[in-house]
This record gives C-alpha cells, sequence and structure tokens, in this order.
C-alpha cells in the first residue's frame, strides 16, 4: 500500500488518499477512503465513470483496473464501517436498499460488475448517469438482495476466494449481456454530431 500511495504522489499533485462519504448499515454515513485516481483538478462529470474517462490519472487507471486503489477500506473494515463480504457502499442518492448489514469491500455484484467502467464506454456521456440508474443500479440491487438473503460463512469465503482470482478472467454474466446490448442500442439511437465546413 505505501508503495502504491508512492506512485499516486509522484504521478499527479494533489492529496493520496480519496474520500467521500458512503451510506453504510441502516442508512448511516460514513467516510470511505480509496487511494485518489483521479486528478485533484478535474471537473466534476458523470457520478459514473467509463474507461478512457480524462479525468482518471495514468496511475489511477492501473489502481482501477486490479482494484488496488480500494486498498485502504481495509481500514473502514477494522473501524466497522465496513465487512470484507458485502453489498458495495453507495452514495446516498444512489442506495436504494436499507441495508441491515454492513457493507463490504467486495460482494457477488461487486464481482460480476467488476469490469462496469468498460461496459459503460458505449453510453453517451451525457445520458451515463441516467442509464446508470435505469440499467446497473436495479441490477445490482437485486444482486445485493439475494445476497442478503442467502448469505453464510461458506458462501462469504467463496466470494474472497473469486474475488483473489478474478483478475485472471473477464466476468460472464446474462445481466451483462442485456446491459451491454442496451449501452449499444443507445449509442445506436444517440444524434450524430453536426460538423460545419470552416468557411
Amino acid at each position: 500500500m505505501l508503495l502504491v500511495a508512492l506512485a499516486v504522489r509522484i504521478d499527479s499533485p494533489g492529496p493520496i488518499l480519496f474520500c467521500q462519504k458512503r451510506t453504510g448499515r441502516h442508512r448511516k454515513e460514513f467516510v470511505l477512503l480509496k487511494l485518489r485516481s483521479m486528478y485533484s483538478s478535474a471537473a466534476p462529470g458523470a457520478c459514473v465513470t467509463v474507461d478512457g474517462d480524462a479525468r482518471i490519472t495514468r496511475v489511477g487507471s492501473f489502481l482501477r483496473r486490479f482494484k488496488l486503489d480500494e486498498l485502504p477500506q481495509f481500514w473502514n473494515v477494522v473501524k466497522g464501517d465496513l465487512s470484507l463480504v458485502g453489498p458495495r457502499p453507495k452514495l446516498a442518492q444512489l442506495e436504494p436498499l436499507a441495508m441491515p448489514y454492513r457493507p463490504g469491500i467486495t460482494g457477488s455484484a461487486t464481482l460480476v460488475f467488476r469490469c462496469e467502467e468498460s461496459l459503460l464506454v458505449h453510453v453517451p456521456e451525457e445520458s451515463l448517469d441516467a442509464f446508470y440508474h435505469a440499467h446497473i443500479m436495479p441490477s445490482k440491487a437485486q444482486m445485493d438482495r439475494e445476497y442478503m438473503e442467502n448469505a453464510t460463512l461458506l458462501s462469504d469465503l467463496g466470494i474472497l476466494l473469486k474475488t483473489a482470482t478474478s483478475w485472471m478472467e473477464e466476468p460472464h454474466h446474462s445481466v451483462l449481456a442485456r446491459i451491454a446490448r442496451e449501452a449499444m442500442l443507445m449509442r445506436q439511437d444517440a444524434p450524430a454530431v453536426q460538423t460545419t465546413p470552416d468557411s
């Protein structure tokens, strides 16, 4: 973690850590810690990010690919804000569940959507937030509900094992295929950019 933090510091000016309020157990807010993966001077944009987002630093792109920016969240686990396995903590405006359990660093929905930024790359920027609310958020919420209803120690150990090996393969799930089709259709339906010849 110290080596990664040093890389963040060298790569771009700004703080090493990114701190953001998230919703936890029983909608209690807490400060989630991440290693900063975006330029601190970046202009605000969509709440969700995609591959190639200009706000992401060079080191940040690597960190996000292998989820190394999540390492400081082990401190959130020590504090009791998070558990190792559970639904990911959301921004207050993106959390449809009043979770009776602690959110986690990893979980079933996290594994399915671990390449979410690649999945969204075909969605027009002005439609990102709306597309997320319409297609991705409900799917994650359903997976979170199923997890909370059926979680056992054995299933949690399985999720931890899958998380440790997830970098070796691309995620496959029927929900991802459906969302990818919706994203492509939205791209095809987007109005073409009109260009005016130089006078």
